[in-house]
């Protein structure tokens, strides 16, 4: 007969086939793993027996006593194959793969309880030694310290730890030293989901290395839907050379230290989807260690809760090793955003409300090209009434100053005590601050303001900083405030301040907001713009848009030679300026006084021909715009006039004489300078230098007699023009 056997009841079948045919008794292996071909105790034929495969036919011929079990189709064994129990004879488990180890086992197979009570630890390495993938039922799995080493639980490389559920299945450490990890992760490839680890913080002592995941060298690490939570260090800790983790919906939370923290010089890798809150240092953390950095980690979708200390903090190792290249977008952060010596960077998306005392983003010492933009944070302590600011940008010194920050298009809002500042910068660089909508608490605060720029390094100023098209609003003292540091050796000051199209408002009860701009003495930046900002009554308005001025220069056209006299005229504020002006005219430059209106500029004579620009330039003064004006100034040729005086009037054939020439510039006293000739009709009998408007020339000897018309020519140059005088006659006799 023939019986179909199908892949579920394989097992069964093979235990019938035990009881009913003896031969087979002794040809089959205890733990299901059997040779091909065995021999029948008491048959004289060969009986053959596969096994291993995802159906069988089963033929049985009792007279003869043949039994044969025959392979349909080849069992699947790839890592998502059929589980194969442990066999201690054969630690492969009968199906080899993946260098080795059994492509799939479960967790019971070896042992693991997971009551709540049995030390599971050796059936759980044992299992993560032999398999690459390894099924964790549901339960309550003890964990103890493996012997002397820092880990309960080693996780070579190539390995997945698959849980039923995260709610269901946990791994608990049991009492542990101050260093040991739950999960030590040490090859690259590994993959854990579906698993709970507990550190059992309550029952251990201090120590804040002990980690519920901890990996060295595990490039391409995935952590997904695990959660570590009561560790007494960090729940998940990346460390070095563990690049390109991907860490999706993950939960870290009641841990003494950080909820996960990347560290010792990791590149690359993700965090999406994920929670971590209650944790008692960072939520977020980054340690790169001397030497390192954190680079292009990308944080998105996720949840970080704290009320004590940051919740994301980015971090290089010193001003010469910076981490670059992370994105902070589009996540829940309840607390504070924190970066130092860091570069090229984005903090885009975000929104939360932070408790915390810390600022809701803080930008600190040598770092670069950071965009804060998009967020939006509502600061709620009520515990200071004065903090650094809510977005805080800050430097210690010369080569520790952040560079080129952006803070644009978030929302700040102040709804506790009076936080001091919304966007404070000190001792920066510099910093764009455009677009921003900033509210403050209301509360009165001297000295406060919605943007305060110090400048307090003299060798390193605040070079630049622009404040363009925000919302400020109701602000301790002043809209803009700014500071600068007077020391022995200088001042440090704002260099160039742009304020414009800001909306200024105050709607406290009474106001608070009582300045539009305040300049302390010793911070007027050397250039500044304060235009087009508009107030909101009944905030007042001082300050917030400086005078403006205008300038225009009249055009000048004259000949070389001439006094050239530029006018330059002046208003301010509809009436006239008084002021100094710089022109520019061509080579010449000079300060010009504008009094009541009116400034002349007198260029040298001697101004080669030519048309030049001329630019009128005025600075401006604390509270008065600069303005600027063009103009030009034409310069042309000057006419010459040459007379020819001969020093005889008559002499003889084949004498030489003597002539000279004056060239004059005509209604100058400039001397002119070039070459002449003297011709009696067509042919040249004489030529010489003109210097200083004069030269003396020998005429050429005549061969024949008669009277001859000699006349000068000058050739001019390029301010004068060329010009021929009169004939003069000479007579030449025998």
């Amino acid at each position: 007969m023939s019986l179909r056997l199908s892949r579920a009841t394989l097992a069964l079948s093979v235990m019938v086939l035990f009881v009913a045919l003896p031969s087979f008794a002794a040809a089959v292996a205890p733990g299901g793993s059997a040779p091909a071909t065995a021999s029948a105790a008491k048959s004289k034929k060969k009986t053959k027996l596969k096994l291993g495969c995802h159906r069988v036919r089963v033929k049985v011929k009792t007279r003869k006593r043949r039994y044969r079990v025959v392979c349909k189709k080849p069992a699947p064994t790839s890592p998502t194959g059929p589980t194969v129990p442990f066999n201690p004879t054969n630690p492969d488990g009968g199906v080899a793969g993946n260098n080795g180890l059994t492509p799939s086992c479960s967790a019971a197979d070896f042992g693991a309880k997971g009551d709540g009570e049995t030390d599971d630890r050796a059936a759980l390495q044992s299992a993560i030694d032999q398999c690459a993938v390894l099924q964790v039922p549901a339960g309550r799995y003890l964990v103890s310290p493996h012997g002397g080493a820092a880990f309960d639980l080693n996780v070579p490389a190539g390995r997945s730890i698959i849980g039923d559920d995260r709610e269901t299945t946990t791994f608990v450490q049991t009492v542990a030293g101050p260093s040991v990890r739950l999960l030590h992760v040490s090859g690259a490839g590994v993959t854990i989901s579906n698993l709970t680890l507990d550190g059992s913080k309550a029952v251990q002592t201090i120590g804040e290395h002990r980690a519920g995941v901890f990996a060295m060298d595990a490039p391409d690490l995935v952590l997904r839907n695990v959660k570590a939570q009561n560790f007494t260090g960090d729940g998940f800790y990346i460390y070095s050379g563990s690049n390109n983790a991907t860490v999706d919906n993950v939960i870290g939370i009641d841990n003494d230290r950080n909820g996960i923290t990347f560290g010792g010089g990791t590149t690359g890798g993700s965090v999406t989807g994920s929670t971590f809150s209650g944790n008692a240092a960072q939520q977020l953390d980054s340690e790169p260690g001397l030497g390192t950095a954190v680079n292009g980690l990308t944080v998105m979708g996720s949840r970080f809760d704290s009320s004590n200390d940051y919740a994301v903090t980015m971090s290089g190792s010193s001003r010469n090793t910076q981490s670059t290249g992370w994105i902070v977008k589009n996540n829940v952060i309840n607390g504070g955003v924190f970066a130092v010596w860091l570069t090229n960077s984005e903090i885009s998306g975000n929104r939360g409300t932070n408790s915390s005392t810390k600022p809701c983003y803080y930008v600190y010492r040598t770092s670069a090209d950071i965009t804060i933009s998009g967020n939006d944070c509502v600061q709620t302590q009520t515990s200071k009434d004065s903090i650094a600011g809510s977005v805080l940008i800050q430097g210690t010194g010369p080569g520790s100053m952040p560079t080129n920050i952006t803070v644009a298009r978030n929302r700040i809002q102040v709804t506790g005590r009076p936080t001091c500042f919304g966007v404070r910068a000190e001792g920066a660089a510099s910093v764009t601050i455009t677009g921003n909508m900033l509210i403050g608490p209301g509360l009165a605060a001297p000295g406060c303001a919605g943007v305060y720029l110090r400048s307090t390094i003299v060798d390193g100023p605040l070079e630049s900083a622009i404040i363009d098209g925000n919302n400020i609003w109701s602000w301790s003292d002043s809209a803009l405030r700014l500071e600068g540091r007077t020391t022995p050796t200088g001042s440090a000051v704002v260099q160039m301040l742009e304020f414009n199209d800001n909306v200024l408002g105050d709607t406290s009860s009474p106001l608070v907001q009582l300045h539009a701009v305040t300049i302390e003495a010793d911070a007027v930046p050397v250039r500044q713009i304060r235009t087009r900002n508009s107030c909101i009554a009944p905030m007042p308005c001082d300050n917030a848009n400086m005078k403006t001025s205008a300038l225009s220069v009249a055009p000048v056209a004259e000949t070389y030679g001439m006094p050239h006299t530029i006018t330059v005229s002046g208003t301010q504020d509809g009436g006239l300026l008084n002021g100094t002006v710089l022109v520019q005219a061509g080579p010449v430059a000079a300060d010009v006084a504008v009094v009541n209106g009116t400034g002349t500029l007198t260029t040298p004579a001697d101004l080669p021909v030519g048309t030049y620009p001329v630019t009128a330039t005025y600075a401006g003064t604390d509270d008065v715009l600069g303005a600027t004006a063009n103009g030009s100034l034409s310069v042309t040729k000057a006419t010459t006039a040459t007379t020819l005086k001969l020093a005889e009037a008559k002499i003889k054939v084949n004498k030489s004489s003597k002539a000279t020439v004056t060239v004059e510039i005509v209604g100058t006293s400039l001397p002119a300078n070039g070459q002449v000739t003297i011709k009696a009709g067509s042919k040249t009998v004489g030529t010489g230098t003109v210097k200083n408007g004069k030269a003396s020339i020998t005429i050429k000897k005549f061969t024949k007699k008669g009277t001859y018309k000699l006349k000068a020519t000058f050739t001019g140059s390029a301010n004068y023009s060329a010009s021929t005088g009169k004939a003069v006659k000479l007579k030449v006799t025998k």
